[in-house]
C-alpha cells in the first residue's frame, strides 16, 4: 500500500485551518504556483481570488451572504513560501477552493506553469512535492511525497475539532485528477 496523502473533511466555519494543518511543516522553504482562483473570505466582507496575495477585492454583501461574484478567468500566479504563510496566518477565512502546488525552488515552479501536473502520475514525475486542494469549503486534498510531512499534516487533522481525515492511498484515492 502506497500512502499518497490526506484527505480531511473540515467543518464549515471560518478558521486557520492551512495554518493548522501545516503545523511543524517548513512551508517557508517552497514556492507555492496558485494553479486556479485562489477563493476564500476573510473578515465576513472580502472575496478574494488570487489577490490575496496582494490588494483583496472588497464586497460589503447583505448579512449573512455571500457577494454574487464569479471569476471565469485561470489564473497562475508564483507565491513565495514566506507569502504563503503571511497569507494563512492573518485574519480567520474561509476557504471556498483552492489549488496550489509547491515546488523547491522558483524556476522549477515557473518552468511548471505550462506542464499539466493534473493527474497523480505526472506529479508523481514532476519536481513538485506537494498539492494542496480544497473544493466546497470542506473537503481537503493534500498529496506529498515526503511521508514525514503527510503524517505531520495527518496528526495536525486530527487535532482540528470536527474534522474527519483519512489516509490517501494508492488503493482508496477517487480523484481522477489533481485540481480543484
Amino acid at each position: 500500500m502506497s500512502i499518497r496523502g490526506v484527505h480531511i473533511h473540515m467543518p464549515n466555519k471560518y478558521s486557520h485551518y492551512l495554518l493548522q494543518l501545516f503545523e511543524g511543516v517548513d512551508i517557508i522553504k517552497y514556492v507555492w504556483q496558485v494553479c486556479s482562483d485562489f477563493n476564500l473570505i476573510t473578515d465576513g466582507i472580502k472575496f478574494c481570488d488570487t489577490s490575496f496575495f496582494g490588494t483583496e477585492r472588497e464586497f460589503v454583501p447583505a448579512h449573512g451572504s455571500m457577494p454574487d461574484y464569479y471569476i471565469e478567468r485561470g489564473l497562475k500566479e508564483i507565491v513565495t513560501g514566506s507569502e504563503f504563510f503571511s497569507a494563512i496566518s492573518g485574519d480567520e477565512y474561509l476557504v471556498i477552493s483552492l489549488d496550489m502546488r509547491a515546488f523547491p525552488t522558483r524556476d522549477e515552479a515557473i518552468q511548471a506553469l505550462d506542464a499539466d501536473i493534473y493527474s497523480y502520475e505526472s506529479y508523481q514525475n514532476s519536481s513538485c512535492q506537494i498539492v494542496l486542494l480544497c473544493v466546497d469549503t470542506c473537503s481537503y486534498d493534500i498529496y506529498c511525497k515526503d511521508i514525514e510531512i503527510v503524517n505531520k499534516i495527518f496528526a495536525n487533522s486530527q487535532k482540528i475539532a470536527g474534522a474527519e481525515p483519512r489516509i490517501i492511498t494508492d488503493e482508496n484515492d477517487t480523484r481522477k485528477g489533481l485540481s480543484a
